[in-house]
């Protein structure tokens, strides 16, 4: 979705205009394996005063990850908020304004995926107490028990733990 602001920049008039819009998939996300169980809801305001355009969003949908503990999916409900301010003119002091691209438009869809791919967590876990997998037998401990020997000793030290047995 791309939004027009080119009217309103012209006119030292404050507009504002509420929209909201549900998005079934976005391409780019599904080609970085990125999979929503539902559509991206989005509601958002812009704004448009002097020059100046606010636009704030927040963008709701369930995004199905793949537990990095245990390679268990899982879904996990995505809420994000995004505040931008946009202007024709930009000071060097003000670092927090984007400049406006040419024709006054911004394309709403690249700034949500860029959102929604810095929202999620680099390692997702399924549960804060995953038990993940065994390193010996694979075995998930989230499901089951196995009976891999735990003490794990590096063998070279293993001349070293004979050595505090007699002590």
């Amino acid at each position: 979705m791309i939004i027009s602001v080119a009217d309103s920049m012209k006119r030292a008039v404050l507009r504002e205009l509420d929209f909201s819009f549900e998005v079934p998939e976005i391409e780019s996300l599904k080609k970085e394996g990125i999979t929503f169980t539902q559509p991206v809801q989005v509601e958002g305001t812009v704004t448009t005063d002097s020059g100046k355009m606010e636009l704030d969003v927040n963008l709701k949908t369930e995004v199905q990850q793949v537990c990095s503990r245990c390679l268990d999916e899982f879904r996990e409900e995505l809420n994000v908020s995004l505040d931008e301010v946009w202007a024709k003119k930009v000071s060097d002091d003000d670092m927090d304004t984007l400049l406006l691209s040419e024709g006054d438009t911004v394309d709403l869809t690249d700034l949500l995926t860029k959102s929604i791919i810095s929202s999620l967590p680099i390692q997702p876990i399924c549960k804060e107490d995953c038990q993940g997998l065994c390193q010996n037998c694979g075995a998930n401990l989230n499901r089951e028990t196995c009976d891999c020997d735990k003490e794990q000793v590096d063998e070279r030290f293993a001349a070293l733990k004979d050595l505090f047995k007699e002590v």
